[in-house]
């Protein structure tokens, strides 16, 4: 069968990042809109089949009703769980309740994205799977950039989203929205659509709806350009972490996770773009269950200040992550 030009390029990036594992299950995250349902539908035309460019690898789809939107979020279960059955692909259909949305705490964008995280890599260890595919495109990375740049993440917040984080792939992030939906109309499927994408009280939403239209207005393909900028920004990153690496070596006196201990010296010793990224390491690993997790800014500044105080003063210092350090003689202690 010959490939869709949407599913070319989904087997390029597929190849090009070793996305994929030679054999087993893969859990396609599926909300049902088009940039999800793109994603199935391409894995599935790649996959699990003799004579597939993956034959290997079998699906298993995923899907979480928040329980935010009613009947319309039934609706996307149905419609998901439909689609898979005439495909043959396994899905996994999951409701928030009531109940565990009332233990939420903080942005609602926040508590369901890490529910939704949670219910992923709970589908995933029943179904043996090593990797969760999710549908994020070069839209989502262009929004993704300038939410952590606004929020003052660092360098590591810039470079966006990676094609593979861990357990996590993103085989869409060289490919529009809008190509997405128009691969699924050509597949005879129509995406469910998400009301709450509107709503401005979302981050997200405001960024995607106001902010990039207006900075369109002074460079047309500014989405293309966050997404190109944070791949050259994604290799300082990577050069960057292997300096890290040797200096956390040395800087770390002792580390068991829940609490680490380094050297004030040798923190002072260190260029400031290397302490920073040393601190932001270590409060990182002690406050934050995250792997993509990003450090506010002003918390690491404040920490940075006390660290190159000279007073000898006990100071105590509150991060954002749920961690707090404590700086008294030589010694910083990053603990939860």
């Amino acid at each position: 069968m010959s490939l869709l030009p949407f599913e070319q390029r989904v087997r390029v990036a597929l190849l090009r990042a070793d996305l994929l594992p030679p054999h087993g299950v893969v859990i396609v995250a599926c909300s049902g809109g088009g940039d999800s349902l793109a994603l199935l539908l391409a894995l599935d035309a790649l996959c699990g089949r003799p004579g597939a460019r993956f034959p290997g690898v079998a699906l298993h789809a995923a899907h979480l009703d928040h329980g935010l939107r009613g009947a319309a979020g039934a609706a996307d279960a149905a419609f998901v769980a439909a689609v898979c059955a005439e495909r043959a692909i396994p899905c996994t259909v999951g409701v928030v309740s009531a109940s565990e949305r009332a233990g939420w705490r903080g942005s609602v964008e926040a508590a369901a994205r890490a529910t939704r995280y949670r219910f992923l890599r709970g589908v995933a260890a029943t179904a043996d799977a090593t990797r969760i595919a999710l549908g994020h495109t070069l839209d989502d990375q262009a929004e993704t950039v300038l939410m952590h740049f606004v929020r003052g993440s660092g360098l590591a917040g810039l470079a966006g989203m990676r094609p593979r984080a861990g357990d996590l792939i993103r085989p869409l992030l060289g490919l529009r929205h809008a190509e997405a939906v128009a691969y699924c109309l050509a597949r005879d499927y129509t995406p469910r659509e998400d009301a709450s994408n509107a709503d401005p009280r979302y981050t997200r939403n405001r960024v995607r709806h106001e902010l990039l239209p207006l900075l369109a207005t002074l460079q047309p393909q500014i989405s293309a350009t966050l997404a190109r900028n944070a791949e050259v920004i994604a290799q300082d990153v990577a050069f960057l972490d292997a300096a890290t690496d040797a200096a956390w070596a040395v800087a770390v006196l002792a580390d068991d996770t829940a609490t680490i201990t380094l050297s004030r010296t040798q923190l002072r010793s260190l260029h400031p773009a290397l302490r920073a990224r040393v601190l932001r390491r270590a409060i990182l690993r002690v406050g934050s269950a995250k792997p993509d997790a990003h450090l506010n800014a002003d918390s690491l500044a404040r920490l940075t200040r006390v660290i190159l105080d000279q007073s000898g003063e006990q100071r105590r210092v509150q991060l954002a992550t749920g961690a707090a350090a404590i700086c008294h003689g030589d010694h910083v202690v990053i603990a939860r």
